[in-house]
């Protein structure tokens, strides 16, 4: 894994682990206060078969959340397992949420996710979990009818479809 840099004195540099480390680091985080980056190297694994997006209603009130966001952040940092990836969302504006995509099945999701609900949210819900493929989960995140993006059209909260879509 490395990348190729513009810096702003317009000289040419290569970062990785093992070259410029600290440029890599920095890179990573907030590359465009470093320099352009005009490639990047990847290690790539294969896509999982299954994955499974789920959402849980954490059921917070103004006495638990604080709590809560800390046993979250907690669990984030220490137990999360790095197959599964979460947002914390409050489109409710009152009623937050957890959205997030794990690879693999639905019961291996909640066997991931119990330690959360057990320390972040005792009182939260798994309201969603849908497993997919890999395509059906880059499309469920995409909030396009479509995924074909050689032609972008604007996002519209009436093509964002709750529940189990028609793939």
């Amino acid at each position: 894994m490395g990348v190729t840099v513009v810096l702003a004195d317009g000289s040419v540099v290569e970062a990785s682990e093992k070259e410029n480390p600290d440029l890599f680091w920095a890179i990573r985080g907030a590359g465009s206060n470093y320099g352009i980056v005009a490639s990047w190297k990847l290690r790539t694994f294969p896509a999982p078969e299954t994955l499974t997006w789920f959402s849980v209603k954490l059921n917070w009130t103004a006495e638990t959340s604080l709590a809560g966001l800390e046993a979250l952040e907690k669990y984030a940092r220490s137990t999360m397992p790095s197959n599964l990836n979460f947002r914390v969302s409050d489109y409710d504006r009152g009623s937050p949420n957890v959205e997030g995509l794990y690879y693999g099945t639905d019961t291996e999701m909640r066997a991931a996710v119990a330690p959360l609900l057990r320390d972040a949210a005792p009182k939260g819900v798994i309201t969603e979990a849908f497993q997919v493929n890999w395509l059906q989960a880059v499309h469920h995140y995409s909030f396009y009818d479509t995924i074909d993006w050689t032609d972008p059209s604007p996002v519209s909260l009436a093509t964002i479809r709750p529940g189990p879509f028609p793939y």
